[in-house]
């Protein structure tokens, strides 16, 4: 199954010293992404705080910080189990 998923970044700006200054945090995209191969992780921050609002995730060999909460992804991940067949 494949979803669309509000994937975060931050936009950086380098000055001619090479030094990178943030210029707008946690801006926003849609990514689309397939569910059979998609792990989901809690965010923490670099202090250890777990975050509620966001989640990690990886596809492939890349993390994507979602702006979805984990257990909504969870939701989309899991197998649906129907009820009748066998």
């Amino acid at each position: 199954m494949v979803v669309t998923l509000n994937v975060l970044y931050d936009i950086y700006k380098t000055d001619k010293s090479g030094r990178q200054t943030l210029m707008k945090k946690d801006s926003e995209y849609k990514k689309m992404f397939e569910t059979n191969g998609l792990l989901a992780e809690h965010y923490s921050s670099k202090t250890g705080v777990v975050s509620k609002k966001y989640c990690m995730v990886k596809e492939g060999d890349v993390y994507f910080k979602l702006n979805h909460k984990f257990e909504e992804i969870e939701r989309l991940i899991k197998p649906v189990k129907v009820k009748g067949f066998k």
